[in-house]
C-alpha cells in the first residue's frame, strides 16, 4: 500500500507525540525549516552550526525515523544553516532564538528598559547591567535569588538580550535548569556524555541558567554542572544563575557547588514596595498601548495587594482585556468587575506584615525595628518579629536578616533561639506570641 505523502505539520505532530517533552520539542524541532521534500531526500535549514551539531547527536534519529514511517522507506536528511537566526516578534512570549551567537531561549520583551527599578531590586538591576556591559570581568558568577515572580528571569533575559544586541562576538547559552537536565539525561541514555560535555564546555562565552534550585536532589546533574561551571569560571567566562533560594539554603545540593555559587556576587530581589508596584503597572500598561492614570494605578495595586510582580501584571492584563472587549475607558467599576477573582484571594503574609503587626503592638515605628538601635524597647520587639518570621512565615535566616536592615544571619539565629526558649519557659511570652500569631493569621 502506498504511503501517504507527509506534510511537515504531520511530521511535527508525530514527533511531538513521541517526544512527550514540550521544551525539547519547541527548542529542537520547531526551529527546523524544511527547504525541500523529495521521495528519497529531505533538506532542512537549521539556525546555526552549534544547533546542527547538537541536533545530529541527540535528535536526528527521531526525525529520520518519523520520516521513514510516513514515506515507508528510509529518507536521507541533508542540513544547511543560516546566519541570521530566527527573530521573534517583540510581543511574542518566550521563544527559541538562535543565530551564530545564541543558543537557547530569550524573551525579547525582557530588557533593562522594560524593568521597573525600585528599592527592592535596584542593587540586582545595577549588578545585572554591569555584567551585561562587561561580561566575565566584574561579578562572576552573578547569583540572583528571590521569590517567585519578582523579576529574576526578567534580569537574566535582559543580560542575554543586551549581550546579543552588542557588537561583541560573545556566544551566549541561555537555558533553564530543566533543559540542562533533559539534555544530560538524553546524553546518558544515548551514550553521548562526552559530546554533551564538550558542547556545553566549549561552545559558549556566557552561560545564563534560570531556576538553578531545580538541581536539588539530582547528584548526577550536579556533578556535570560543577565541572562545566569550573570550565567557565577558570576561563573567565560569565556565569549568571537565578534561584528562589540563597545558595546555602539549597537543600540536597553538594557543598562544593554551593561554594562555587558564592564565589562571585549574590544579589536578592525583594517584594516591591508600594510605589514600585504602581510604577510597574503603569509602565506595563504603556507597553500594551494603554494609558493608566495614577489614581487608577493606585486603585488596582490596593485591590490586588500582591507582592508577586507576576500576579500584579496578570491582574493588569485582565483589566486591559476587559477594557478592550467593552471598548470603553478604564474605570474603578471596570477594575472591580475584572478583578473579582483576584480580590477574593487571601494575600500571602510577608515579613513586612510581621514587622508592622509587632510594631503596632509595642507602639513603636516599623522602621525602628529594622534599624540598628539596640535599646531594650527596640531590641526585644525586633527579636519577637524575627521569631515570627521564622515560625509563621518559614523565612530563611538570610532572608530575615536582609529584611531587618541587613542583619547577619547569625544575629537572626540568636534572636530566634532566644525567643524560642522564652516561649518554652515564660507563660506570658508564650501568650504574647500566640496573640500576635492570631492577629497575623486572622
Amino acid at each position: 500500500m502506498k504511503q501517504k505523502k507527509a506534510t511537515w505539520d504531520d511530521v511535527l505532530l508525530r514527533i511531538q507525540e513521541e517526544l512527550n517533552d514540550k521544551h525539547a520539542f519547541e527548542a529542537w524541532f520547531k526551529p527546523l525549516e524544511p527547504v525541500s521534500f523529495k521521495s528519497d531526500k529531505v533538506r532542512m535549514r537549521v539556525p546555526d552550526e552549534y544547533f546542527l551539531k547538537w541536533f545530529k547527536r541527540n535528535y536526528a534519529d527521531i526525525l529520520e525515523r518519523t520520516l521513514a514511517e510516513f514515506y515507508g522507506h528510509s529518507i536521507k536528511v541533508e542540513y544547511e544553516w543560516k546566519d541570521t537566526g530566527v527573530v521573534p516578534s517583540p510581543n511574542t512570549a518566550k521563544v527559541p532564538v538562535r543565530n551564530g551567537r545564541l543558543f537557547g531561549l530569550l524573551d525579547l520583551r525582557f530588557t533593562f528598559d522594560t524593568f521597573v527599578v525600585g528599592k527592592s531590586n535596584e542593587f540586582a538591576y545595577a549588578a545585572a547591567n554591569a555584567v551585561a556591559e562587561s561580561p566575565g570581568t566584574r561579578y562572576n558568577p552573578l547569583f540572583i535569588y528571590g521569590g517567585v515572580g519578582l523579576g529574576k528571569t526578567h534580569l537574566l533575559n535582559a543580560i542575554g538580550n543586551k549581550i546579543i544586541s552588542s557588537r561583541t562576538n560573545l556566544r551566549v547559552c541561555s537555558i533553564t535548569t530543566d533543559q540542562f537536565m533533559n539534555d544530560f539525561v538524553r546524553a546518558s541514555v544515548t551514550n553521548k556524555i562526552l559530546e554533551f560535555q564538550n558542547f556545553y564546555r566549549n561552545s559558549f562565552d556566557v552561560l545564563l541558567v534560570d531556576d538553578i534550585h531545580y538541581l536539588e536532589g539530582k547528584p548526577g546533574t550536579q556533578d556535570q554542572f560543577f565541572h562545566i561551571f569550573n570550565i567557565f569560571f577558570n576561563a573567565r567566562k560569565q556565569i549568571v544563575l537565578t534561584s528562589d533560594k540563597y545558595p546555602q539554603n539549597l537543600s540536597e545540593v553538594e557543598e562544593r557547588l554551593k561554594n562555587r555559587f558564592e564565589q562571585g556576587l549574590i544579589v536578592d530581589i525583594k517584594p516591591p514596595e508600594y510605589e514600585t508596584k504602581v510604577a510597574i503597572i503603569r509602565k506595563k500598561a504603556l507597553l500594551e498601548n494603554f494609558y493608566l492614570n495614577e489614581e487608577l494605578a493606585h486603585y488596582i495595586v490596593q485591590q490586588v495587594n500582591a507582592d508577586n510582580v507576576r500576579k500584579l501584571e496578570g491582574a493588569l492584563v485582565r483589566v486591559l482585556a476587559y477594557a478592550s472587549m467593552k471598548g470603553g475607558d478604564i474605570t474603578k467599576e471596570l477594575v472591580d468587575e475584572a478583578l473579582s477573582g483576584f480580590i477574593s484571594q487571601r494575600r500571602k503574609l510577608t515579613e513586612d506584615d510581621v514587622i508592622n503587626t509587632v510594631a503596632r503592638h509595642f507602639n513603636i515605628r516599623a522602621n525602628e525595628i529594622k534599624s540598628k538601635k539596640r535599646t531594650k524597647h527596640i531590641a526585644f520587639p525586633r527579636q519577637i518579629a524575627m521569631y515570627l518570621c521564622r515560625e509563621v512565615l518559614h523565612s530563611s535566616f538570610p532572608d530575615i536578616g536582609h529584611r531587618f536592615g541587613g542583619k547577619d544571619h547569625s544575629t537572626v539565629i540568636h534572636s530566634v533561639n532566644k525567643i524560642k526558649e522564652l516561649v518554652k519557659n515564660d507563660p506570658d511570652i508564650r501568650e504574647l506570641i500566640e496573640n500576635l500569631t492570631k492577629k497575623l493569621k486572622g
